[in-house]
This record gives structure tokens, C-alpha cells and sequence, in this order.
């Protein structure tokens, strides 16, 4: 596990003691002013404060990540961390097979393998076993009624005798793919595949899939599976899977699909649906019966080389619920692709239909654009809730360069926010992919962002009311919801009650000609004199000249990298009201005029 660095954001001793008197003119406001020292987040070697922060260095190479938290009521000795699960296998001896990484982490930055089976598996298979290869995308389950953890995944069976009891007997390896289930006491493994009989009174044991949609729906073809997911809604269980033609044969498409659950093992085939198809908005057709389902509406995500019909793959579905809605998100363009991505269709039942949604309406929900040159193909993905936020767990391209033939994936993560969408509900947005310093869940770091509880004044401009809405831009199309000022501005932030601050984030503009260069100065008004200004009294404390980071954008072909923001951390101080004032921009083209944008501004503070 690699080793937390903590930094230092500020010394005890004040950098100055000067106090200066009141009265200052242009942008800054009235009152004595004592300059503060601030750390920026990172030091000298690029390491960064792990107390407050994140970052995706990419690290992590595994593909297909799902976590699941537990918590240490729920679990006396494996809760208290994230456990993340990933496709992986490995021989071990004696014609034994591990299968699925299993790490844990206590803050989402630092992993450590613990699965429990061959040093970081989750669980081994013998000749006995039906799996035998490709072991892919597992996700994991508590079941406080069982006390067991579940976990779900598909795999490749061996060459079966063709009565397709058992598994198929087509010697194409992506052909037998189906759905196992397995069982074990901790979250660590080791794991081992399910056997008992089911809800339809049908005995099973490990020697034969637990999930066979071949042979229970009488298909006159091999049915490959791949990317199973499981929804609860209030205690009723949903199977979300994908028929992965594309796969198998090269031709064709890839399908979402959904059946509901007798119980943790047994599909109700009547109830089988799909749900998504690529390069249609909807699908329609009789439940129970997969060949009557067609899709209607055209969709395209117009994006990258695979964009007409969406590359052909629409996979690793993933289903939340929010308000009143269901909302699917999958993947689509195909893991190779610079452009493999998240995106989302929204319905009101957990069997749907559902309706995709145009990216101008929101519809991606996490992607690169054509302009990003530090993190693509990031899609395959979960969500995961940390206190009261969520989070997307996801894997990139290892190599921006090599993505083609990509052999190494990384996992990386983002937060995720609901955002008002064109058609009267909430589309999901994930504020990536970024690879720039990112605030940590207040969970883990003892601070949250408090800036969306002031009230907000500027001198000058429009579109105030994006500088705290949570949200900074990603994407071209969002440029738009940005604050845009018609030249140097003073930004206010008043509180009505005094706030313990710890950082300050001012987040840059997507667009390059209208990024800030720098912030001028942080004013934080006092309220009440911290013991650490050594006896000094001042209205303010002031951080001067927050540099923004020339990591986080491309100065020659004048393109921002998403996420990047100007940092200021210091010690502690209670306040009432900041002000931020800017007035330098990066590009120096006259074209761009004098306007400067800012994207959103992040208050990390304490807990009331």
C-alpha cells in the first residue's frame, strides 16, 4: 500500500506581520489586512496533501471496478473501508484458477490487495468447476439476511456436451459466457460458487452456471452474457445483464437486458426485457419474449470513429434511483476507443422502457472530448456513496498514446452531482474526468464544501449563480453555465453565520480564451482572531497571488484540462465573508477581449 503523504499546507509563523490600514481602492475591500501563508496542495515534487485531497494518477491497473462500502456496525472486523472488485484471473497450482481482484481502501486514494484467495483474489476454481476463463466485471453484495456477501459475475465455461444442460459446446470461448454466483462470510473472500436449489426448484452445483438465460428462455442460439448487475429497489431485486452479440461474433450488436429476481439466484424469465439497444433511444416489445424487442428512434452520441449506432456495444449497465426516476447508465464506443464513455436513459419503472438522452440534454454522463489529451476511454463504470455524497468508480487507458490496443486500464474516480436537466428532471453528471487536484468526500476528510450556503455578490458580470453551484464545466457544451466577467472582478461570499474555513478552490474556465492566469488575492474576513496570528488583530487575512497550476492546461493548442483549480490552503480561520479578486488572464490573443470565467468555487469547511 503505498504510503500516505501528508503536506504541510501551512507554517505556524506568519510569513508577515505587517498590518496595513484601511481604506484600499479598486477591487479590494475596507479594513486592516494581515497576509497569511497558504499552501497550493502540492509540493515541489508534485506530492499532495491526502488529508484533503485526491487525485487520478492512475496507479491502480485493473478494469471493470465496482465498490461497495461497508460499514463498521455492519461488519466488526472488515468495516470501517471501500472494497473494490475487478475482472482478473490467474493460474495457481495444481490446474487451479483465482479469479477477481479484490483491494481496500480507507479513503479511495491508496489500495491495498486483501482478497482473500492466492494473495488478492476473491475466489479459486478446480476441474470441478464450470468457469474456466475470462472472468469478468464481479460485483459485490451484503445481504444483512444471509449475513453473506454476494457476488455476481460471468465468465467463460468449459466445452460443454451440447445438450446445453450444462454450458455450450461451441468451441468459441466468448460463446460460453454466463452468469456465476457465489457466496462467502467476509468481503475479502474467499468466495465460493453457489449450490442449493432455487425458486423454480432446480438443483444446482458448481459443476453448472447458476444464471443459464440459454437454456431457460430455449434460444436456438448460444445466449453470451457479460456485465451483470444487481438492483434493489426497497427490497425487490432486478438483474441487469448484457447479450453480448458484438462479442461473441464480431457482427451485431450488444444489448442491456433486465429480468426481475425470484430471490438472489433465480431469474423470473417471464419478466425478461431489454432495455437498451445500440444506436436506438428506446426499445419496445412483449416481456418474456427477447426476439419481439426493437428498437425505435435514432441515437447517436456523435462522437469519435464508432459514434454511428453508438460502436455497436451498449455494456456495464448500472442502475440508481433518484426522486422518481430510474436512471440506466452504460457504456458504449467500445473499450478501445478514445470515446468509451458513460451515458444515461432515464424511465420510471426499474424494467423500464427507458429513453436515452441527447449529450446537448445532459445524456453523457462521464466521456473525454475531442480536446482531452490526459484521460480517455473512461466508462465501465459504479457508483459508490460515500456519507452523503457519490461517487463514480470507473477505469482509463492506462496510456493516452496507446489506447488502440490499450492492454492496461486504471482505475480512477469522480464525483458525481444530480443537475437540472432540459425535460424536467435531474440528469446525472459526473464532474470528470479529471486528473488535478479534487477535494476528498467530507466523510473522510472532516470537511465539506460549504460555498453553496453563501450568498453570493459580484462587482461586476453574470451568471453568479454558477460560481457555487457545485458543478464545474467538463464539457464544451456546458460553457455556458459559467460566471463570465467583462474584465478584473471582485467575487463576495457572505455567510450568515460564522464559518470555519480550511481551503479555498476557484476553479478556471473550460475555455482557454477566457481563463484566469491566476487569482489575484483571497480576502477571508475575520471573525475571530485564530491563535495561530501569534497576537496580531487584522479585519482581514490575505492570501496573495494564488497560482493556477500550468499542469492543468495546454499553453500551445490553448485547450484547458477539466477540473483545474487555483488552491489555497492555511490554517484555520472563522469567517463571515471572502472575497476573491482576479483580474489576470493566460491568453494574451486580443481576439479574446478582456472577459475572464470563472467556473465554480469550492469553501472546504468544518462540520457546523
Amino acid at each position: 500500500m503505498k504510503k500516505l503523504r501528508k503536506i504541510a499546507a501551512v507554517a505556524l509563523a506568519l510569513v508577515m506581520a505587517a498590518t496595513v490600514a484601511a481604506g484600499c481602492a479598486g477591487l479590494e475591500p475596507s479594513g486592516s489586512r494581515l497576509e497569511i501563508p497558504y499552501g497550493t496542495g502540492t509540493d515541489e515534487s508534485g506530492a499532495y496533501d491526502t488529508s484533503l485531497f485526491y487525485r487520478n494518477d492512475k496507479t491502480v491497473f485493473n478494469a471493470d471496478p465496482q465498490v461497495l462500502y461497508v460499514a463498521p456496525e455492519q461488519d466488526a472486523e472488515y468495516g470501517g473501508g471501500d472494497y473494490m472488485y475487478t475482472t482478473g484471473q490467474t493460474d495457481v497450482a495444481g490446474g487451479e484458477k483465482a479469479g477477481f481482484w479484490v483491494m481496500r481502501s480507507k479513503d479511495l486514494q491508496n489500495w491495498e490487495m486483501c482478497g482473500a484467495v492466492n494473495d488478492g483474489y476473491a475466489i479459486k476454481t478446480d476441474g470441478s468447476d464450470w468457469m474456466y476463463s475470462r472472468f469478468w466485471a464481479p460485483e459485490c453484495y451484503y445481504d444483512s439476511q444471509t449475513g453473506k456477501y454476494w457476488l455476481y459475475f460471468t465468465a467463460s465455461s468449459k466445452v460443454g456436451s451440447g445438450d446445453e444442460v450444462n454450458y455450450s459446446a461451441s468451441a468459441d470461448e466468448p460463446l460460453r459466457t454466463y452468469i456465476g454466483v457465489a457466496t462467502a462470510s467476509a468481503p475479502v473472500g474467499p468466495f465460493t460458487l453457489w449450490e442449493g436449489e432455487n425458486a423454480d426448484g432446480e438443483t444446482l452445483d458448481k459443476s453448472k452456471p447458476q444464471i443459464n438465460f440459454a437454456k431457460n428462455l430455449g434460444t436456438d442460439t448460444e445466449f453470451p452474457v457479460i456485465d451483470v448487475h444487481l438492483f434493489d429497489d426497497d427490497g425487490e431485486l432486478y438483474m441487469y445483464f448484457v447479450e453480448h452479440v458484438y462479442l461473441a461474433t464480431g457482427s451485431g450488436t450488444s444489448n442491456i437486458c433486465v429480468v426481475k429476481m425470484k430471490d438472489r439466484v433465480t431469474p423470473d424469465y417471464s419478466t425478461l426485457r431489454v432495455l437498451a439497444m445500440p444506436g436506438y433511444r428506446t426499445v419496445t416489445g412483449t416481456a418474456g419474449e427477447y426476439s419481439s424487442f426493437t428498437g425505435s428512434g435514432e441515437f447517436s452520441t456523435a462522437q469519435g470513429a464508432f459514434a454511428a449506432g453508438e460502436g455497436g456495444i451498449n455494456e456495464g449497465p448500472f442502475v440508481i434511483r433518484h426522486k422518481d426516476k430510474y436512471y440506466l447508465t452504460y457504456s458504449q464506443d467500445g473499450y478501445t476507443s478514445k470515446f468509451y464513455s458513460v451515458w444515461q436513459a432515464v424511465g420510471d419503472s426499474p424494467l423500464g422502457p427507458f429513453a436515452k438522452i441527447d449529450k446537448k440534454d445532459g445524456g453523457m454522463v462521464l466521456g473525454a472530448s475531442f480536446e482531452n489529451d490526459y484521460m480517455t476511454g473512461t466508462a465501465h463504470h459504479s457508483f459508490v456513496g460515500i456519507g452523503d455524497e457519490y461517487f463514480i468508480m470507473y477505469h482509463a487507458h492506462a496510456s493516452t498514446l496507446d489506447f488502440d490496443d490499450c492492454p492496461y486500464r486504471a482505475v480512477a474516480t469522480d464525483r458525481i452531482v444530480f443537475t437540472e436537466g432540459n425535460d424536467g428532471y435531474d440528469v446525472i453528471s459526473a464532474l470528470g474526468p479529471t486528473n488535478s487536484l479534487q477535494y476528498l468526500p467530507s466523510a473522510i476528510s472532516g470537511y465539506k464544501n460549504i460555498a453553496g450556503e453563501a450568498q453570493v455578490s459580484v462587482s461586476g458580470g453574470s451568471g453568479e449563480k454558477y460560481l457555487v453551484d457545485g458543478v464545474f464545466t467538463t464539457h464544451p457544451e456546458n460553457e455556458g453555465k459559467e460566471f463570465s466577467a467583462e474584465g478584473a472582478v471582485a467575487i463576495t461570499l457572505k455567510f450568515s453565520e460564522p464559518r470555519t474555513i480550511k481551503a479555498i478552490m476557484v476553479y478556471n474556465s473550460l475555455n482557454y480564451d477566457y481563463a484566469f492566469s491566476k487569482i489575484d488575492a483571497i480576502f477571508i474576513k475575520v471573525s475571530e482572531t485564530p491563535a495561530w496570528f501569534n497576537g496580531k488583530k487584522a479585519d482581514y487575512a490575505v492570501l496573495k497571488n494564488v497560482p493556477f497550476d500550468s499542469a492543468y492546461y495546454n499553453a500551445v493548442d490553448g485547450v484547458m484540462r477539466a477540473g483545474g483549480s487555483s488552491i489555497a490552503v492555511f490554517n484555520e480561520i472563522t469567517t463571515t465573508e471572502i472575497t476573491i479578486s482576479i483580474s489576470e488572464k493566460l491568453s494574451d490573443d486580443p481576439e479574446s477581449g478582456n472577459g475572464i470565467n470563472v467556473s465554480d468555487i469550492v469553501v472546504l469547511g468544518g462540520e457546523r
